[in-house]
């Protein structure tokens, strides 16, 4: 639920000693506001720490278009001055001066200019005046050097996972037993329940038929064999965060459509079977597939169930067929079947 996301800058005494800034995505759960995800900005701490102890340059360098002229500052170190007064590690301090350009490089030469000494930057090395000397010189430059920033995010799965179970969970209105897990399309671990009116052996055909299209689309979904009502089923699959059912009747084996119910609104559409792959398809993806209205989608149209659905027929009932009214959870081939009268057309229940 992005109402219940907010990005939480930290303080100055918050950050870490590597981090330059840092900011937390926090979502709000039952416990009140949990950081789930950390971005920690370490800017070039991690490769400046390798460099200042080894001694070796951990820099990129990016090729410029064309070659231009620039007047470069450079730091020359004095080694007979350097060699007697930092003896053994003369050499990383004179490497360390040369390589020093830029902001930092002037930075340096302004200090020791003002005070007669300064410390190379991002170290604890104090140069007197005496040991470098600063000149500018025209200079063609091809190419340019830097010290790659870090950014660091840090996920924590579990809350992530803990935030999408809390914010799907829901309880039908009025009827506090039925729960509901509200997953997205593309989140739910299965897309589709496939389901059968009644436990009849001249569905099955249909039935193989419909998951073999859905699973060669990559599509996940259960064919839902139990006996009991449909009603019972898709509440079960509700439970279960399934956000779409397919239901074959027996006016299936009349005009080969079948029912197509989405589970938040529990609407229902009537869909010719051989359009069935390319709908379950669109909802999934949001419609980024465009398979149902096959053209060109502009303004990161968003086709989800409210305006594909309305492409079909919509299915009424007399009564609610999400209600267990019927005591018998078992129907046989003598089952008495209810035909239902429609502007569209009749089909049994």
């Amino acid at each position: 639920n992005p109402d219940k996301m907010r990005f939480r800058q930290h303080l100055p005494t918050e950050m870490a000693h590597y981090a330059s800034d840092c900011w937390d995505m926090e979502i709000h759960l039952t416990v009140g506001w949990t950081e789930c995800v950390g971005h920690a900005d370490r800017d070039c701490y991690d490769l400046k720490q390798h460099s200042n102890k080894t001694g070796i340059l951990m820099q990129a360098s990016a090729r410029l278009p064309e070659p231009i002229l620039i007047d470069r500052l450079s730091c020359e170190a004095n080694k007979k001055k350097i060699g007697p007064l930092f003896k053994a590690t003369q050499k990383q301090v004179i490497i360390k001066l040369e390589s020093l350009e830029g902001d930092e490089l002037q930075t340096f030469k302004n200090e020791i200019e003002q005070n007669g000494q300064a410390n190379i930057p991002n170290t604890d090395i104090n140069i007197p005046k005496e040991c470098v000397s600063f000149k500018t010189e025209k200079k063609t430059v091809n190419e340019v050097k830097f010290t790659p920033s870090v950014i660091e995010p840090s996920f924590g799965i579990g809350r992530v996972l803990l935030a999408v179970l809390e914010h799907s969970f829901s309880q039908r209105e009025n009827d506090e037993a039925r729960c509901v897990m509200s997953f997205k399309p593309a989140v739910a671990p299965i897309k589709v329940g496939i389901y059968r009116l009644v436990n009849n052996v001249e569905f099955d055909p249909i039935v193989e038929n419909i998951r073999s299209m859905l699973s060669y689309r990559n599509i996940v979904c259960k064919v839902d064999s139990s006996s009991g009502t449909v009603g019972r089923r898709y509440a079960r699959a509700d439970e279960l965060g399934i956000p779409f059912g397919i239901t074959i009747d027996f006016q299936t084996l009349l005009d080969e459509a079948v029912t197509v119910r989405e589970r938040d609104s529990m609407a229902q559409i009537r869909v010719p079977i051989h359009k069935i792959a390319d709908l379950i398809e669109d909802l999934v993806t949001n419609g980024k597939s465009n398979r149902i209205l096959q053209r060109n989608t502009i303004n990161n149209e968003v086709f989800d169930w409210n305006t594909l659905s309305k492409l079909f027929p919509q299915v009424t009932t007399n009564q609610n067929d999400e209600e267990d009214n019927n005591n018998n959870n078992n129907c046989n081939n003598n089952s008495v079947t209810t035909v239902e009268q429609t502007p569209r057309a009749s089909f049994t229940r």
